[in-house]
C-alpha cells in the first residue's frame, strides 16, 4: 500500500507483533473526494484446532470427502465466517502441490507456494495463472472472485482440468450460482466446471458458543445435497442466532 496515496481504494497485508505474537491483518481504504481516509483492519486468525472446534466434524469430513475431485470448488458466505480458513484446512490434510493466487495473500501457510499480484510489475491474475499451472499444482486456490476477471481465472484453470478452490461472497447457498453467472454472463461455462458449492455462517448458539451453519450442494455423486433452508431450521431449534464472528 502507498500511504502517500488517497485518491483511490487499497488492499494489503502484514504482520503485527503483538505481545510476542504475530498477529497477521488485512487492510482495505478508501478515500473520498475530500481525500478523507477510511481504513478498515481485519484479524486474520491461524488455523489453530481450538478455531475448528465450532465446525461439526460430520459435516466437515463430508465436505473433505467431496471435495477431492478435480473441478470447481466454490466457498461462500459472509465476510469473516471463515472461508478462506476452511479452504485451508482441507488443503492441508494431504501432502500436496498447493499454489494460491491471492491479492493480498491473507493467511501464511509455509507448505503453499504463495503467488500475490501485484500489477506494477506485470504480475496480473492472468500471468499467475499460467505460471501456477506450468508447475502442475495438485489444488489451486484463488483467493476471492470479487468481478468478472477473477470469476474467468478460476473459470479457465478448472476448464484445463485442475482442482480448483475460490471465495465469494453471497447471500446464501442458492445465490452462490446466480452470483457467478452475474459475474461471467454464461452459465454453460460454469456448469462445465463446478462441482461443488459450500456456504457458511458462524453463529452463536444459547451457551455463547460458536458454531457453523452449512449449506452444501455437490455436483456429483448422486448430487448430493444439504439444504440452506433445512440447517437454518435446525439453526432455530437449537437456538442459534445470526451473528458476526
Amino acid at each position: 500500500m502507498d500511504i502517500g496515496e488517497k485518491r483511490k481504494a487499497q488492499l494489503g497485508s502484514l504482520t503485527y507483533i503483538f505481545n510476542e505474537r504475530e498477529v497477521r491483518l488485512r487492510l482495505s481504504s478508501v478515500g473520498d473526494y475530500l481525500q478523507r481516509e477510511s481504513l478498515v483492519i481485519r484479524l486474520l486468525y491461524d488455523l489453530s484446532e481450538k478455531y475448528f472446534r465450532c465446525f461439526s466434524s460430520t459435516d466437515l469430513q463430508l465436505i473433505s470427502e467431496r471435495t477431492k475431485k478435480r473441478g470447481l470448488y466454490l466457498f461462500s458466505g459472509p465476510v469473516g465466517s471463515g472461508k478462506t480458513s476452511l479452504m485451508y484446512y482441507l488443503a492441508q490434510e494431504e501432502e500436496l502441490q498447493v499454489i494460491t493466487i491471492e491479492d493480498p495473500v491473507e493467511i501464511e501457510e509455509m507448505s503453499f507456494l504463495q503467488l500475490q499480484v501485484n500489477e506494477k510489475i506485470q504480475q496480473t491474475y492472468d500471468q499467475l495463472l499460467k505460471l501456477a499451472l506450468r508447475h502442475r499444482p495438485d489444488l489451486l486456490i484463488i483467493g476471492e472472485i470479487r468481478d468478472q476477471k477473477t470469476a474467468q481465472i478460476a473459470i479457465r484453470a478448472a476448464l484445463t482440468g485442475h482442482r480448483v478452490f475460490a471465495t465469494v461472497h453471497a447471500r446464501h447457498l442458492n445465490a452462490t450460482e446466480a452470483r457467478m453467472i452475474e459475474l461471467i454472463g454464461r452459465k454453460e461455462e460454469l456448469c462445465e466446471c463446478l462441482s461443488g458449492v459450500v456456504y457458511q455462517e458462524i453463529l452463536l448458539d444459547y451457551t455463547q458458543s460458536s458454531a457453523v451453519l452449512w449449506g452444501y450442494n455437490f455436483m456429483y455423486n448422486g448430487f448430493e445435497k444439504k439444504g440452506w433452508e433445512y440447517s437454518y431450521e435446525e439453526a432455530q431449534n437449537n437456538q442459534w442466532r445470526s451473528r458476526p464472528f
